[in-house]
């Protein structure tokens, strides 16, 4: 039997046709399964998709209809490339991959050429390719909603929208079906569902079998709370299905005076701090505050027994904070737009000396836009260390011509500009830095990761690292033919920029005290705090949270006894949201039979709802009806303990219109939804035909009247957009 893990599928609406082309009622009733099902060959490309083939599909709407299209690469030369070009509008973007420096030009709507720049040594010095966009099939536009309900039965699991100016972009999450072993040594690796349930082989990094070892790499997200409550319970699931191998974890980050990583006393505290209630609310509390890495929280909660040794290399750990990292790339391209609007009214000289300065200027402001406008998702190791370096160098020549026109023209407004633009410069440089000590961090993190691989001590190493490592890490393994898997968490948005500065505050020393005493943070990224911290700043926090946790109990029992009847059980719903890393310690109170507060219309079918908290307010669950025969099946349960309730991701002027997330029990088949409404920046809850019937209240989404509609998809390994496509190391 096959297995199940995520991948990603974005879909983008950009304007390109009027808001009144999409049909009012045109999703508000999917039609029938059986009479649509066999009129979508796009189903069978979207299977290829999910057992890993290299697919890209896109979809377009039309003025009455949307078109599927497939694309296909293929290779040409030089001349080819040459005569197609010059047919085209010449229009071009940069994209980088672990390899090359892509130009992309967009000769049509089917038709890009791709002209592939080699960095890697040995590798050719240019690559021409073809891309063309194959057309599957068209439907009437008014069929989306029956295509998005023929998806439910292709495993999709996520539908997603949100808006960024003029663009309306939807992110559909499908299932990709995975093994249920991996082989090595003569003995095997048990992927179960539940591992599926929270993680997933990467997508970029297939297992390789070798004759020297193996070892698992896991891909750490250091800087996403949603990222690491989802590796928790991977881990539980994937040791606990290989109860028959022995492991040993393998970490990355800031170490004592030995490689052996102990508590440091957390765990007494933790205990003492718990009391006779279960240890999984503060240890969460930890992991989403990033106080704790998901290695010391999964030891914590499940194995205190188990090694841990420290691999990196303290020589390059940067322990003094860079500065202020890169601003939202938008920011950035909006003022190199505006100091260009200002160069744009300056009247040049009619000399050749005029001309050329001007041709040089905007050949900067060219460079410049597409530098900051590049795809880097695909770029890793020491592509991006380039990248960053070229965009810092190109914003300081940009910083250099905005001064030598304020001393030429001081008349024109261009300080405020010339200003940030020097600080993002400075913020790339400082970026650049910290990924070439990251590269060099990779020759200690192979040397220990090989040699406990090696062994035949019968325990098989864990390592966990940030992904920017993966691809030189695994090149050295495979050329000492030491066998790996790469897995990570499951989830499904990414950081804003208030993570990652919350992250830095206590990433570095320079920081970290100061962060420390206010433990209103995120996490570390050494393997372990050192005594002094979890004495003089972990135990006081865990004691008060213990306090909080404990109240919350309290009012939660208090509140179900009052119902005079109920069909919850209580401790089975205790049980589900405490093993929820994003439900456990939240204030939990049942609405009797329904008779209080409702959801919005449409969404009146829920059975629950969800408030993750914030702005100095904690999470929030409410039963709607204790009363609900649901509550008498072990699914709801199960469902608890298993939702993803990851809020999505909103920042580079992305603003959420509402998201919904699709789970099903594989006991009882049922299907279940959360629809997070971002109005009350609430999840609510939804189990059965109800999960499908609330589905049109996210398909009747429109677009505004200065928006339309044109839908393309591509992969995404662990989340849409380039923000935190790489984690720093």
């Amino acid at each position: 039997m096959k297995r199940l893990s995520l991948l990603l599928i974005s879909i983008f609406f950009t304007s390109v046709v009027s808001a009144g082309s999409v049909p009012a009622g045109s999703l508000d009733r999917p039609a029938p399964r059986s009479r649509l099902r066999c009129t979508w060959p796009v189903f069978r490309w979207i299977e290829r998709l999910r057992q890993g083939n290299d697919v890209r599909l896109e979809i377009r709407a039309e003025r009455n209809a949307f078109s599927v299209f497939h694309e296909q690469t293929k290779a040409i030369d030089k001349a080819i490339f040459n005569q197609i070009l010059q047919s085209s509008q010449n229009a071009s973007h940069l994209e980088l991959t672990s390899e090359s420096t892509v130009l992309v030009y967009d000769v049509n709507d089917n038709l890009k050429l791709e002209q592939h720049l080699g960095r890697s040594p040995g590798a050719k010095s240019a690559v021409w390719f073809k891309r063309e966009s194959i057309r599957i099939g068209s439907y009437p536009l008014d069929q989306w909603g029956g295509f998005i309900a023929e998806a439910l039965h292709h495993g999709l699991s996520m539908y997603d929208v949100s808006e960024n100016g003029k663009i309306l972009l939807v992110s559909l999450g499908f299932k990709q079906t995975g093994p249920d072993l991996v082989r090595f040594d003569n003995q095997s690796l048990v992927l179960s569902d539940e591992f599926y349930d929270h993680m997933m082989l990467s997508w970029h990094h297939k297992p390789v079998a070798g004759a020297n070892g193996f070892a698992i790499l896991v891909h750490d997200p250091h800087w996403s709370a949603s990222g690491a409550l989802q590796l928790v319970p991977g881990l539980k699931a994937l040791l606990g299905s290989n109860q028959q191998h022995q492991f040993i974890f393998l970490v990355e980050g800031e170490y004592g005076e030995t490689r052996q990583v102990g508590f440091n006393s957390l765990d007494l505290v933790v205990d003492a701090a718990a009391k006779s209630g279960g240890a999984e609310p503060l240890v969460y509390d930890m992991v989403s505050r990033f106080l704790i890495d998901s290695a010391m929280a999964y030891r914590l909660l499940y194995d205190r027994h188990l090694p841990v040794f420290a691999i990196d290399d303290a020589r390059y750990l940067e322990t003094t904070s860079p500065g202020t990292r890169p601003a939202e790339r938008f920011k950035t391209v909006h003022s190199i737009r505006k100091l260009y609007e200002a160069t744009s009214h300056i009247d040049w000289a009619a000399t050749p000396q005029g001309k050329e300065a001007q041709k040089s200027i905007n050949e900067v402001f060219r460079l410049a836009d597409a530098y900051m406008t590049a795809d880097i998702r695909d770029a890793r190791g020491q592509g991006l260390v380039d990248y960053y370096d070229q965009l810092a160098m190109i914003l300081d020549k940009l910083v250099n011509v905005g001064q030598g026109l304020k001393e030429t023209h001081p008349g024109i407004q261009i300080e405020s500009e010339i200003s940030f633009i020097k600080g993002q410069a400075g913020a790339y440089q400082a970026q650049r830095q910290t990924f070439e000590n990251a590269l060099r961090r990779n020759v200690m993190m192979v040397k220990y990761i090989s040699e406990h691989a090696r062994t035949r001590d019968l325990r098989i190493p864990v390592a966990f690292i940030g992904n920017f490592h993966t691809d030189g890490i695994t090149r050295e393994l495979r050329k000492q033919s030491i066998g790996y898997i790469v897995v990570e968490p499951r989830f499904n948005s990414v950081s804003g920029p208030k993570e990652f500065e919350d992250f830095d505050r206590l990433l570095y020393e320079d920081q970290r005290k100061a962060y420390l005493k206010s433990l209103a943070s995120t996490r570390q990224l050494a393997v372990a705090p050192t005594v002094f911290d979890v004495q003089e700043y972990y135990a006081p926090h865990l004691k008060r949270q213990s306090v909080r946790v404990a109240e919350r109990q309290r009012l939660s029992a208090l509140s179900f006894g009052k119902l005079p009847s109920k069909q919850v059980d209580f401790q089975a719903f205790n049980n589900a949201l405490r093993e929820n890393g994003a439900l456990t310690g939240a204030a939990v109170e049942f609405d009797g039979a329904g008779g209080g507060e409702r959801p919005p219309p449409g969404l009146d079918g829920a059975f629950a709802f969800f408030e993750p908290g914030g702005e100095g307010k904690g999470p929030r669950f409410l039963v709607f009806d204790a009363q609900d025969e649901g509550w008498r099946h072990q699914g709801r349960y199960k469902y608890l303990k298993e939702a993803k309730l990851v809020l999505p991701f909103e920042g580079d002027g992305n603003r959420s219109r509402g998201k919904v997330v699709f789970y099903q029990d594989p006991v009882s088949k049922s299907m279940f939804a959360a629809f997070y409404e971002p109005q009350s920046k609430r999840f609510y809850l939804f189990e059965g035909e109800k999960a499908i019937s609330a589905l049109p209240i996210m398909l009747s989404l429109k677009p505004r009247k200065d928006q339309g509609v044109l839908i393309h998809t591509r992969v995404a390994e662990l989340r849409p957009g380039n923000q935190g496509g790489n984690d720093d190391g």
